[in-house]
């Protein structure tokens, strides 16, 4: 996962002890992560496609 993904979930599941920990233990252990991070740089996790469901529609992607 590169490490503007890891931002943003970390960004949208603060509470989330597993991104947390998974920070503090890459910030320790990589020089290069601490440079990424420290640049705040925030992306979009790609999708191959979305799914809508329509409550009388149903599903449709």
């Amino acid at each position: 996962m590169p490490v503007h993904a890891l931002r943003l979930n970390a960004g949208r599941f603060p509470a989330d002890a597993g991104v947390s920990e998974l920070v503090d233990e890459l910030a320790k252990t990589s020089s290069e992560f601490r440079t990424l991070w420290e640049e705040h740089s925030v992306g979009s996790l790609p999708r191959a496609y979305k799914v809508f469901v329509h409550p009388e529609g149903g599903a449709s992607s």
